[in-house]
């Protein structure tokens, strides 16, 4: 959501963008929730996205039983519409049940406007739902963070507070209380991530979560870690250090790593993705792990703010994140949001995958195979003779990314003799150069003014293809669609493949002003992956459609397959492996898969039926009898095939907290000591048997201790 100048969007006509009919969120909440059943999906065996059409944004996404949950912001332009939460559930992510204005607005006081972003969580048996509202935008202002609970996870939630006040209304550490996370551990205690204006907190929730246990005072944050640093440090709430971090923070847990998962970018435009950090506590500090989704011009645009939830049944992890629609001219610029989810993979170091965000989940069969970018991986450094400015770097023009600020642009009036290049590390061969750039109004850079060149030391250059003019209509054009970049492409293949450690595009005159977008360098000459991708086809139409649940699967087989399929398919699609080393993995892959279906189909062993085990009857307490003050005798039946009896007692009757008690088998009563008096105690006896199994609790008895 976000967050600034909305009244310039305000005006925008979205009408013609909404995928389906809407059901405005007015009117009385106390007429009862509508349950709407969406169908989803038209596929038998495959998954839709998006998963819930628009205008929905922010979804958090949860578990409860077998049933999927998913809570979104209300996406409109006008922040005056965003006045409550519809959520939605669904048993398979097929067909979705919609649940309409969950809050129950009048008892949350002061919200007039923009109701983002909400966070949701089980806490002994009650649901509560934590959301900023009014875009506060300084300290004095109404609005902030609000909390309700309810009794189901479709509420309706009431303010958990009785003065209908929010519990957060102020700017800490410089963060804009929006778009909060509530992260459970495994001790039970909740933290709340959140933030907005590109700083994210840390904080506790107190046990009645209507306010926050006070964190220690980390002390001054390294100057350069935060873009501004000047807001005074909250005593409640800690400020991370998180490398270009945005908004929308999720935290996750796995293996004793904690994972802060984050948007960055701009929220609007083609720049807006998803990077991540680790950590071994949750209050870090956090070590940047990189981007995991970003603009896919194939797919969608502005994919971020997500959730994710590790689904037991199917042993996945899924992620759920809104995207945009790629625009037509005739939106004007405009987007509405909507939900999507997807499978989220780890690579057997912990490192979380980068998403493949699809239209069904095969993402096999939509992409095809992607020729390995030699000019973008971890090995490669990028350079430049000028660079306007500190955010039109080099790299820019390598990180798959179209946006403004995503792009190389050369210091005007500096000469001739600009170029921007790529040094691969090591030797590579190619024959593919693609650059995206944009047309500034000035054609004299191409006007026979662009080379190729490679080189394998840095200094000295080979020209490999002519100086040459490129007009306009010798450019593939994506005019005007893509955040209104009046994009151009050009295409050099080159006779034969060519091999070097460097390579550039070079202007030998002076230039305008130069914009590229992306530089991109392949080897379509070695192309010989088919075999990989068939492999990876034919894996996905198990792994995609659960075929693995089944019984006739062993476990172990089931965990090795799973493994091998993930090393294929990022073998498959990573920039950095070569055709040998995915090779390897595909061999790896078919030795995993015959075992599996050898062991799957080898012949059942019938094993002997075990005896049934004989578990002593039920016992039976004949009387309770209160003697000498503060002692209970306990008389009760005597079983036979008894190795020992046991006793337990508590105050209440659901046996909570309850006492336990060891008696000899040849014993018929016993003397219980130390009770509480004018309480009230309850009892219940079971026998061990010889076989070594209990038998169940007999019947409760209560008793009275006298004085």
């Amino acid at each position: 959501m976000k967050k600034l100048f909305h009244k310039a969007l305000a005006t925008v006509c979205i009408a013609s963008m909404l995928a389906q009919p809407v059901t405005p969120l007015t009117g009385n909440f106390m007429d009862k929730a509508k349950a709407a059943t969406v169908e989803q999906n038209e596929t038998k065996d495959l998954y839709k996205n998006p998963t819930i059409e628009g205008p929905y944004a922010d979804p958090e996404m949860h578990i409860y039983g077998d049933q999927f949950w998913v809570f979104p912001t209300y996406d409109n332009w006008s922040y005056e519409a965003q006045m409550n939460f519809d959520c939605f559930s669904s048993k398979d992510m097929k067909t979705w049940t919609k649940y309409e204005s969950i809050l129950d607005m009048s008892t949350f006081d002061g919200i007039w406007r923009a109701v983002w972003a909400p966070t949701q969580i089980e806490k002994n048996g009650k649901y509560y739902i934590l959301f900023g509202a009014n875009d506060l935008q300084y300290n004095g202002d109404k609005g902030g963070f609000y909390m309700g609970v309810a009794d189901k996870p479709q509420g309706p939630y009431r303010n958990v507070r009785k003065d209908k006040q929010p519990i957060l209304d102020t700017i800490e550490n410089g963060a804009q209380p929006i778009d909060a996370h509530m992260f459970k551990d495994d001790d039970g205690t909740i933290y709340i991530y959140y933030g907005g204006w590109r700083h994210c907190n840390v904080g506790i929730l107190n046990d009645t979560m209507d306010g926050f246990i006070p964190v220690e005072d980390p002390g001054p944050l390294d100057p350069n870690a935060q873009e501004n640093n000047k807001f005074v440090k909250s005593t409640v709430f800690k400020e991370l250090s998180l490398h270009e971090y945005v908004e929308g923070p999720f935290m996750i847990k796995r293996n004793g790593t904690y994972y802060l998962m984050y948007s960055t970018g701009g929220w609007t435009n083609s720049s807006y993705g998803i990077e991540y950090a680790t950590a071994d506590n949750p209050f870090g500090p956090f070590t940047s792990q990189g981007k995991i989704m970003a603009t896919d011009y194939a797919i969608t645009r502005s994919a971020g703010h997500h959730s994710a939830v590790y689904d037991k049944e199917h042993d996945q992890w899924l992620i759920c994140y809104h995207r945009r629609r790629l625009m037509k001219e005739e939106d004007n610029g405009a987007g509405l949001r909507s939900v999507c989810i997807d499978k989220m993979d780890f690579d057997k170091d912990g490192k979380i995958l980068p998403i493949r965000m699809t239209y069904n989940w095969d993402w096999i069969e939509q992409n095809e195979i992607n020729i390995q970018n030699l000019a973008r991986n971890k090995e490669c450094t990028y350079f430049a003779r000028t660079v306007e400015g500190d955010n039109y770097g080099p790299e820019k023009a390598f990180d798959g990314m179209i946006a403004s600020d995503s792009r190389w642009a050369q210091q005007g009036g500096t000469g001739g003799g600009q170029y921007l290049g790529v040094c691969f590390g090591k030797k590579k061969t190619f024959n593919h150069i693609y650059l995206k750039f944009q047309r500034l109004g000035f054609w004299d850079f191409l006007d026979g003014n662009m080379k190729f060149q490679i080189s394998n030391d840095g200094d000295t250059w080979e020209d490999i293809s002519e100086t040459r003019e490129w007009t306009p209509e010798e450019c593939e054009k994506k005019g005007s669609n893509y955040d209104n970049i009046e994009l151009y492409k050009v295409n050099e293949y080159f006779d034969k493949p060519v091999t070097a450690r460097y390579v550039r595009v070079y202007f030998p005159k002076e230039t305008s002003i130069n914009s590229i977008y992306e530089f991109e360098v392949y080897d379509h000459s070695q192309n010989d992956k088919t075999e990989q991708l068939k492999l990876c086809r034919e894996a996905a139409a198990k792994y995609t459609n659960a075929e693995l649940a089944k019984t006739k699967y062993k476990k172990a087989d089931v965990l090795a397959y799973k493994q091998a399929f993930v090393e294929l398919r990022q073998a498959v699609r990573d920039y950095t492996v070569t055709t040998e080393e995915a090779g390897t993995v595909a061999t790896k892959f078919k030795t995993v898969v015959a075992t599996l279906e050898k062991n799957a189909n080898a012949p059942t062993v019938v094993k002997p039926t075990p005896k049934p085990v004989v578990v002593p009857a039920k016992g039976v307490i004949k009387k309770l009898s209160n003697v000498k003050g503060k002692k209970v005798v306990v008389t009760f039946k005597k079983l036979s095939k008894v190795k020992k009896y046991q006793i337990r007692y508590a105050l209440k009757s659901n046996m909570k907290k309850a006492k336990t008690v060891t008696v000899a088998a040849k014993k018929q009563s016993c003397t219980v000591k130390g009770l509480k008096a004018k309480k009230t105690y309850y009892f219940q006896i079971r026998a061990l048997g010889t076989s070594g199994k209990y038998g169940k609790w007999s019947n409760k008895k209560q008793i009275k201790i006298k004085k």
